[in-house]
């Protein structure tokens, strides 16, 4: 892999804004997607268990057979799908599921359609191949919902991947089925993939979630990319999964033979305790209720700062627009210096983003009214 490739990725604002996790306890970090409610106690048991009973050697390349049994089952509950054990690959998390996809599919030269303002990686995966990606920015007048004419005029022969996350990392938006099937139906057209990032399916505060699952058995060209982190508050235990045909699930595991060996052992133990639990649904609900009064909170503190709030549908953050005449990057970098509050500025999400910046709610709620409270100091001397 030629190394100009790796030069040209985007890391700076990562070592900026997230890497001062532990450098300042005194900081109010609300730059990344780390829910503050813990894993759930019975799963540390669980994994205490495991380790107990020896769950601390190599797992088969693809995962525990009971673990991804359960997983296509739970789909082919819910959605209506045909999903056998055989199509799905547990991997150190869905972003590494990811970065297998993306290896496993493309070639140099195919291009990556990804909807902006978007999760940051899937641009950087795409150049890290050696692809293009084609951003189709969304409209905050449309609450950043992609216009399938929009993917129409975007695609073309050379289209290999079109990406979807809903809900939305940054915005929060939750696409509908007729905008999921409109976008299938011009994947279609040119033999796309379409990848579905789905890590936020259980935090759907308004609008119905809709998993690309459900369209499995119409285009087998559809790729399901979850994880355990958000929904059970397992973001450290590195585990999630990819679902799609058995021949890109079988090239997938191949590349996952040289890069990961398997995926942790005791994680994926906890992660099948998770599903099969009793209490899994307890759980989601009690974090989706935190994270949805974590979402009112800051979308009124954020307004009553004199900011242009888009209400999140569902996933953690919310988009804010500056109405201040700043840019998003000297918004976030003097608000952190200046009121001690990290937020990661919109630009970094692509097009779409610029005077927006993105900051998380599923936090202690105390923390929230601490930066709404910085915030509109910070906005009311600026105007000044």
């Amino acid at each position: 892999m030629p190394r100009r490739w790796i030069e040209e990725l985007e890391v700076d604002w990562v070592a900026k804004y997230f890497d001062r996790l532990e450098e300042n306890r005194e900081l109010i970090h609300l730059g990344i997607g780390t829910p503050s409610f813990d894993t759930p106690d019975e799963l540390k048991v669980a994994a205490f268990m495991g380790l107990k009973e020896g769950y601390t050697k190599y797992t088969p390349t693809a995962g525990i057979k009971a673990l991804r049994v359960t997983i296509s089952e739970r789909y082919n509950r819910l959605w209506g799908s045909y999903v056998n054990f055989e199509n799905v690959l547990v991997a150190p998390g869905a972003t590494n599921g990811l970065f297998l996809i993306f290896y496993t599919l493309l070639d140099v030269g195919d291009e990556v359609c990804v909807f902006t303002p978007g999760f940051p990686t899937y641009i950087q995966l795409a150049k890290l191949v050696g692809c293009k990606p084609v951003a189709i920015p969304t409209m905050r007048e449309r609450s950043f919902k992609p216009s399938p004419d929009d993917v129409a005029d975007a695609i073309n022969e050379k289209t290999k991947i079109i990406v979807i996350n809903s809900p939305c990392n940054p915005t929060g938006a939750v696409y509908d089925e007729d905008v999921m099937r409109r976008i299938i139906d011009e994947a279609s057209k040119v033999g796309a993939y379409v990848v579905s990032d789905e890590v936020y399916e259980n935090y759907v505060y308004s609008g119905q979630f809709v998993s690309l699952a459900k369209y499995l058995n119409d285009y087998e060209r559809i790729v399901i990319v979850n994880s355990f982190s958000k929904t059970f508050a397992m973001t450290g235990w590195r585990v999630g999964y990819v679902i799609g045909d058995r021949g890109l699930i079988e090239d997938a595991t191949k590349l996952q033979t040289y890069v990961n060996a398997c995926t942790p052992s005791v994680s994926q133990y906890t992660a099948l305790h998770a599903i099969l639990s009793q209490d899994s649904e307890i759980w989601t609900q009690r974090f989706r209720t935190f994270c949805r009064e974590g979402r009112d909170l800051v979308c009124r503190l954020l307004r009553e700062a004199g900011l242009e709030v888009t209400v999140p549908d569902g996933g953690f953050y919310v988009f804010p627009r500056i109405t201040i005449d700043v840019g998003a990057e000297e918004f976030c970098e003097r608000l952190l210096n200046e009121r001690r509050v990290v937020t990661i500025p919109g630009d970094k999400f692509g097009p779409g983003g610029e005077r927006h910046f993105r900051l998380t709610f599923a936090v202690d709620h105390e923390k929230l009214i601490h930066a709404g409270t910085a915030i509109k100091e910070f906005v009311e001397n600026w105007n000044r």
